[in-house]
């Protein structure tokens, strides 16, 4: 059994090859990609990846059907290589699932080799979102609470001007942390006495 699955890949493995060329040419070109599955006639829904798109269409235009087992089988070998970033030939190809590596501490070769690099590469990209999701909740608990202590904090008492009183012409709103300016604004006077009344009324 071991010799027959061995035959049976490496007769996919040139077929796989070029499916592999023409998906990563239209992975660069998304017109011509388009293009590949309006000749083809075949129907995808948005979460259906990329390479399986290809598959579909390469073997639609050969009118060959595959079981659902071997077509999936097929996309995981196909996406394996592209996580691998292995050259779009068929030599290179050929080379990648014919050596023998070790990932993740398993010996593994063929369709096993670029399935178990894909399984890596997913884990890895899952490790990267999940501590980027931990550091936005970091990143939102520290914001949180930044804003509780200055709402607890009276930032001072702003004084409203007499209605009669005259503004300068040239007023700038200046926004500070310590003894740097974080940013200044220049506003007109109505404007001013607007931020002033508002923030005021707030008291």
């Amino acid at each position: 059994m071991g010799i027959a699955e061995e035959e049976r890949q490496e007769r996919l493995s040139v077929f796989l090859a070029r499916v592999y060329m023409a998906s990563m040419a239209g992975k660069r070109d998304n017109e011509r990609h388009k293009a590949l599955l309006l000749k083809t006639g075949v129907k995808v829904q948005k979460n259906t990846p990329h390479h399986k798109q290809t598959l579909r269409a390469v073997l639609s235009l050969a009118s060959v059907k595959l079981v659902k087992q071997t077509e999936h089988e097929c996309f995981l070998v196909l996406d394996g290589l592209d996580v691998s970033d292995v050259s779009e030939t068929e030599v290179a190809v050929t080379e990648f699932l014919s050596d023998n590596v070790e990932i993740s501490g398993k010996h593994v070769a063929g369709f096993a080799r670029a399935k178990a690099a894909r399984a890596a590469s997913m884990r890895l990209k899952k490790e990267r979102d999940d501590r980027r999701m931990q550091d936005n909740a970091e990143k939102d608990e520290t914001l949180q609470a930044i804003v509780a202590r200055g709402e607890q904090t009276r930032l001072g008492l702003i004084e409203v001007a007499d209605d009669d009183a005259e503004l300068e012409p040239d007023v700038w709103l200046s926004v500070n942390r310590g003894h740097h300016v974080l940013m200044a604004l220049k506003i007109a006077p109505e404007q001013l006495r607007s931020i002033i009344l508002k923030f005021d009324a707030r008291d």
